[in-house]
């Protein structure tokens, strides 16, 4: 277990760590704690510099919210994926951690595919209502026109039912993406009507409310 402990101004952390200890942290538990006023970039650097990781910034938006400073922080035996949602994602940035790479920022793209491609779906019925001499019959419009009748006037009932599934759906996306509080006002979603597909590029809050509502 990696513990690690701020300085008494909190500007700094320093760890707690004999020098033998391996770089590798993906099986590590980490106990942390930090005074207010650490700043974000601190914190990941510390870790940074333990686990033997290179730090990438994706975004300058990104740069300033890594600059900002975090509350009274105390961690117990957390994973590093746990302690970077916490100081991370939980600060509305987004992350990956591969070969030893952190890519930190603020906005993420994801696609998400829809098993609905077409654009508009119709559906009709029809009855046609004769009126004869022995009283009234009723027919559908597969009714042989051969047959036999004695009909003096027709009538013909038609109902459509239309179901336009991508119409002002852009709209409705951008509604449940975008809200009044958000700090961000993340661009329409890119929809490709034809594939059924969906992109997206927003905050990791918006992006995490947007999935939320697909399914």
């Amino acid at each position: 277990m990696k513990t690690l402990k701020s300085t008494i101004y909190g500007t700094l952390l320093t760890c707690l760590l004999s020098t033998n200890v391996i770089a590798d942290c993906s099986f590590e538990l980490f106990s942390i704690s930090s005074t207010k006023g650490t700043k974000i970039i601190d914190f990941v650097e510390q870790l940074s510099d333990e686990c033997e990781f290179t730090i990438v910034v994706g975004d300058p938006t990104a740069n300033e919210f890594l600059n900002s400073t975090l509350n009274k922080t105390h961690l117990k035996n957390l994973t590093i994926d746990e302690v970077l949602n916490i100081v991370l994602k939980e600060n509305n940035l987004s992350y990956t951690l591969e070969n030893n790479i952190l890519k930190i920022s603020y906005l993420t793209t994801k696609i998400f595919s829809i098993d609905y491609i077409l654009s508009t779906r119709k559906g009709s019925a029809s009855t046609n209502i004769m009126l004869s001499s022995g009283g009234i019959t009723e027919s559908d419009s597969s009714d042989d026109s051969d047959s036999a009748s004695t009909s003096e006037s027709g009538t013909k009932i038609e109902s459509n039912d239309e179901v336009k599934f991508w119409e002002e759906l852009d709209l409705e996306f951008q509604n449940v993406i975008n809200r009044p509080h958000d700090s961000y006002i993340a661009d329409a979603p890119i929809i490709n009507k034809n594939a059924g597909l969906i992109t997206v590029t927003s905050t990791i809050k918006q992006m995490t409310r947007f999935e939320k509502y697909l399914k």
